[in-house]
């Protein structure tokens, strides 16, 4: 079986993002063994422990791609469910979209910020997060703990 390897980070990974024949993807080791099935229609080279994965489906006409997360076992951190998801490191939270609206959970699925705002920035604060929140046009600052 011949695979195209995509963005290795040995330094702190030793699992290979890979597509294989199908145009799926999956994770081998460095012997070359299957670790996380080719099941992906699109993944990512693991950065802090996590991978972006993502699979593509046509919804009222148009292709939309949902967005998740694994650990390196392969196990879901956060499901296949957002249409953007931008995972902050090293403070472990993602800015996600649902439905059109994005707000802030953390990787154990604790939600931050709600799924109520048309865009969210962020931006590094002392104690925490500083965060702009447009809605409706309108911009406004939340400061959040995130633990």
């Amino acid at each position: 079986m011949i695979y195209k390897y995509l963005d290795p980070d040995l330094e702190k990974s030793q699992l290979l993002a890979a597509e294989n024949e199908y145009g799926l993807y999956g994770y081998l080791n460095l012997k070359n063994e299957v670790i996380i099935p080719f099941q992906y229609e699109h993944a990512t080279g693991f950065r802090n422990g996590f991978a972006y994965i993502s699979r593509f489906t046509e919804e009222n006409g148009r292709g939309i791609a949902y967005e998740g997360v694994i650990n390196e076992k392969g196990e879901p951190v956060l499901p296949m469910e957002y249409e953007k998801l931008y995972i902050q490191h090293p403070h472990h939270y993602a800015i996600v979209q649902k439905n059109g609206k994005q707000g802030i959970i953390t990787l154990d699925e604790r939600e931050i910020i709600p799924l109520e705002f048309d865009h969210i920035e962020t931006f590094c604060y002392s104690n925490g997060e500083l965060f702009e929140c447009t809605q409706n046009q309108k911009n406004r600052c939340l400061r959040c703990e995130i633990r």
